[in-house]
């Protein structure tokens, strides 16, 4: 196995490699710009990804048998079962089958603060939780029990990118306005004569109030899906409540306007740097440094992030400094994303694509932003919504909320005009 990760971490390597090679001679003239080197490069970019992934799956495959291994062993140690063990799914989804085979009431709260902590640590352990749940079976996905909640986390993570950063987020128990105290201007201090009296400067405050947006997404199954199906059912339910909630949660998250819904991070942050007239809207790497710049060094060593839309990265992992040479650096760790000028970057749909004029990429600290959900995901179930037509309606709702905590941590990118 070590010997087929090699061989795929060389061949990305490589791809990587011949890929920035182009770009500078590209941008030395050395190449022409012309279609045929722009497919070379769009074939280069998918062998980076794709044998990022095949990398993602093995290893995770291996740490999965690893510990079912370890498992057995200390199991078998104790006593031998006269027939092997079954793996189960977690006692979550047996509770969440019971209460879609309507044997369990009619409302159910999924609470993912748990799944939350768990993926932030496994983040900051070089790690991706995504890639614990979606291995596929053939790489060892079924030795791993697939959740319900983890499922419903995966998904809502992916279509709200922002919750991949560094984001503050924070779970009450209900849903009450939350006040959160901000500094609006800070005391200053100043040198002091021996025996002086020291001027007083103090620092004013101010709050923002987080509220509880809801979001919901009705769906209808047939009784006849209910009944036939098995547990696979559920992986569906959570898909599907995750990724809508997700794309509409962060949508919100970042183009909100704070008026009858959350407030957005693009809408709310000061630009940093606006691109020059009569370009694209595409940032140049000029525009990139100015970036990183126009945000002040402690949130840059607290842990920034960069966050555009997927055909904006595309464009930008063209990108050459002055000497000709690619800013964007394939990440090789497994899990992590890859990196532009020393920065992770986040790929997120609800990004502007790059435009003339156009709001398309922020970054900065963003734990100086901050997220509220309310307590759990609630599903709820309905036999009488649609009776007449033998359906079983499911509802899923997440109240949540965005705001601005500290205004300096983030600066967006705008394409400069036509």
């Amino acid at each position: 196995m070590s010997d087929q990760i090699k061989a795929l971490h060389e061949d990305r390597l490589n791809a990587a490699t011949e890929m920035n090679k182009l770009v500078s001679d590209m941008g030395s003239g050395v190449q022409e710009r012309n279609a045929e080197n722009k497919e070379k490069l769009d074939r280069y970019n998918a062998v980076i990804d794709e044998r990022a992934a095949e990398i993602a799956a093995i290893q995770k495959a291996a740490a999965v048998e690893k510990e079912v291994a370890e498992a057995r062993a200390e199991f078998e140690r104790v006593v031998r079962p006269a027939e092997p063990k079954i793996v189960r799914v977690s006692e979550v989804d047996d509770e969440m089958l019971a209460y879609f085979r309507g044997e369990r009431g009619k409302s159910y709260d999924a609470d993912i603060t748990s799944i939350a902590r768990e993926a932030r640590q496994l983040r900051r352990n070089g790690m991706d939780y995504r890639d614990l749940v979606k291995v596929t079976a053939a790489a060892g996905g079924t030795l791993v029990p697939t959740t319900m909640l983890a499922q419903l986390y995966v998904y809502l993570q992916d279509f709200a990118g922002i919750r991949q950063t560094n984001v503050r987020v924070l779970t009450t128990a209900s849903g009450e306005n939350l006040d959160m105290p901000t500094v609006a201007t800070y005391g200053t201090a100043a040198i002091v004569g021996e025996g002086s009296a020291l001027a007083e400067a103090d620092e004013t405050f101010s709050k923002v109030t987080l509220l509880s947006w809801k979001y919901g997404r009705l769906t209808q199954v047939s009784t006849e899906l209910e009944a036939d199906s098995g547990i696979n059912i559920l992986e569906e339910v959570a898909a599907d409540a995750g990724r809508s909630l997700g794309i509409a949660t962060g949508n919100a998250y970042l183009n909100g306007t704070g008026s009858n819904q959350p407030q957005g991070a693009l809408t709310a942050y000061a630009t940093g740097v606006t691109g020059a007239n009569g370009g694209t809207g595409v940032p140049t790497y000029q525009n990139l440094v100015s970036m990183v710049y126009s945000v002040d060094a402690p949130y840059r060593r607290r842990g920034a992030y960069w966050m555009w839309a997927d055909s904006t990265v595309g464009k930008i992992r063209g990108i050459v400094d002055g000497q000709g040479r690619p800013i964007w650096e394939p990440n090789s760790q497994v899990g992590q994303p890859d990196r532009l000028l020393g920065f992770p970057v986040i790929a997120d749909p609800a990004v502007a694509a790059a435009g003339t004029g156009v709001v398309c990429g922020i970054f900065g600290d963003f734990s100086g932003f901050v997220i509220r959900d309310v307590g759990s995901v609630r599903f709820e179930r309905s036999d009488d919504f649609a009776f007449g037509n033998d359906l079983i309606s499911f509802r899923s709702i997440l109240r949540t909320d965005s705001k601005v905590l500290d205004t300096r941590s983030l600066r967006v990118y705008r394409g400069g005009t036509a």
